[in-house]
């Protein structure tokens, strides 16, 4: 058994015991997790009209945050479109409270979406899994197992796994825990889903209260993130690195909210295609106390032992007459030489939210642009197959073939339009159309196409609830596909999932 996950099985040993002896008023899973976009759709309703209080731009995102914002609507006179989206979120927040949960996911597709959105898509051509949720006081632990038809490595996998340990309004968390950081739809440039979740261990501020200093209080509103796992796989460059990430937003003005964030690719065990890097044994990574120091901490360094991106983001949401908008940008650069960041990935866009009638139905729009062919800032110049990649760790940003970050990989650039309609009967209509250029240098770190290729996506979709589970089906349509040189062969791909959670 790898070491690992002995780890792992020992601390939900010892966190079982804890809680059998603590006294909590009553069990709650502590957060809701990436997947569900109607879910985010909802939340940043509820963030518009000001009932969310605090950071949420990063997932998972607490039940106590969100369900303060549901009470809030509950409590007073809100147009109806924003009470179906209170309904929906008080529907969820009841099954989190559950002492045990299940949930059973099913998808199928002729072929994975080139493009992973924050919501769930099937990973392969058959993708299932089960997940069991037992809340026990201040743990919550989550074990189930998955199947995924030809996926690298073992078609079973454990992913639904994982545990949260609550200490007051910090909790410790470890297993396959899903992570995204920041305001984008289409994916984020840091740390998204694009890729499978890895093992890691880490832990979260929950209620984001603001500052007791009066010094601090200008800060308002924070909440901090930190992890560390290990990206268990053989690659080209190193085998079983190690992948840090850590994220602090705050909120110094309601409806502003800045993140700061950094991730960090370090240690791994020689293979035999690793470059010999001198002063590191057997041409693995560095990888003692001193290097990861000097990489968590750079400032205290000329030097870093590892790959790192670093950047920030920035959103405004707010309620301008009965429309709830939302302007946001990301960008991140490659952490050189120190505390230096350049080579610089961008993303911005901007949503609407507005009623349809006077019945509960909502539309909302969003456009985002995002660009990774990394941009030297100071010289205004672009930096190709920079952006995911590193001279070191050459196999770049990836786990198990996917970027870590966003989906279309380096030197890629990517426009999207895309307007959904929800009812009060919880059914969402949703359409998108999207222009990218892949691999645009021939040189992408991460690349998901091997040439050069410009692609047009159009999709169309919907999701049904009924009382066995939400039903989606999803068309797309795109007049390309990616690795076709010379060629421009039209593809149509159809993906049908099914979701229930009791």
């Amino acid at each position: 058994m790898p070491r690992w996950t002995r780890s792992t099985l020992a601390a939900l040993l010892a966190l079982s015991a804890i809680s059998a002896i603590s006294p909590v008023a009553r069990a709650e899973t502590p957060w809701a997790e990436q997947g569900d976009v109607q879910l985010r759709e909802d939340v940043e309703l509820l963030k518009a009209q000001g009932l969310i209080k605090g950071p949420a731009e990063s997932w998972p995102l607490p039940w106590s945050q969100i369900i303060e914002g549901v009470e809030a609507a509950e409590s007073s006179h809100v147009p109806p479109f924003v009470a179906s989206a209170a309904a929906r979120l008080r529907a969820h927040s009841g099954v989190a409270e559950q002492d045990t949960a299940y949930e059973v996911t099913a998808g199928g597709t002729n072929r994975p979406a080139l493009i992973r959105d924050f919501g769930y898509t099937a990973r392969e051509k058959a993708d299932v899994a089960v997940k069991v949720t037992n809340n026990l006081g201040n743990l919550t632990i989550n074990y189930g197992v998955g199947y995924r038809y030809h996926q690298t490595g073992p078609d079973y996998h454990f992913e639904p796994s994982n545990f949260v340990y609550r200490a007051g309004n910090w909790a410790v968390y470890g297993g396959f825990t899903p992570k995204y950081y920041g305001p984008g739809n289409d994916g984020a440039l840091l740390i998204s889903n694009s890729a499978r979740p890895f093992p890691k261990l880490g832990i979260q501020r929950l209620y984001p209260y603001k500052p007791r200093p009066k010094f601090l209080r200008w800060v308002g509103p924070w909440r901090f993130d930190f992890y560390g796992g290990v990206l268990n796989e053989t690659r080209l460059d190193v085998k079983n690195p190690i992948q840090f990430g850590m994220r602090f937003g705050f909120e110094p003005v309601r409806g502003l909210e800045i993140g700061l964030n950094r991730s960090l690719l370090i240690c791994g065990a020689a293979v035999p295609t690793t470059k010999i890097i001198p002063g590191d044994p057997n041409g693995g990574r560095q990888c003692n106390t001193q290097a990861v120091v000097k990489a968590l901490f750079p400032f205290i360094s000329n030097t870093v032992p590892g790959d790192g991106l670093a950047g920030i983001d920035v959103s405004y949401t707010r309620r301008v007459g009965a429309v709830s908008a939302k302007l946001y940008f990301e960008a991140e650069g490659e952490d050189n030489a120190g505390i230096v960041v350049d080579q610089v990935g961008r993303k911005w866009g901007g949503s609407a939210a507005f009623p349809i009638g006077s019945g509960g139905t909502s539309a909302r729009f969003y456009t985002e642009y995002t660009d990774t062919l990394a941009l030297f800032v100071l010289l205004q110049k672009r930096a190709p197959g920079s952006f995911y990649g590193n001279n070191f760790f050459y196999t770049g940003k990836t786990y198990k073939g996917d970027p870590l970050g966003d989906s279309i990989g380096g030197d890629s650039d990517l426009l999207t339009f895309s307007l959904s309609v929800s009812d009060p009967a919880n059914r969402r209509f949703y359409g998108s159309v999207r222009r990218g250029h892949f691999n645009k240098t021939g040189l992408a770190s991460a690349a998901v196409s091997r040439t050069p290729e410009t692609i047009d996506i159009g999709t169309l979709g919907t999701q049904w609830p009924t009382r066995f589970g939400d039903i989606r089906l999803e068309g797309r349509l795109m007049d390309n596909d990616v690795s076709t040189p010379g060629r421009s062969p039209t593809r149509i791909e159809g993906e049908i999932s099914w979701i229930t959670r009791f």
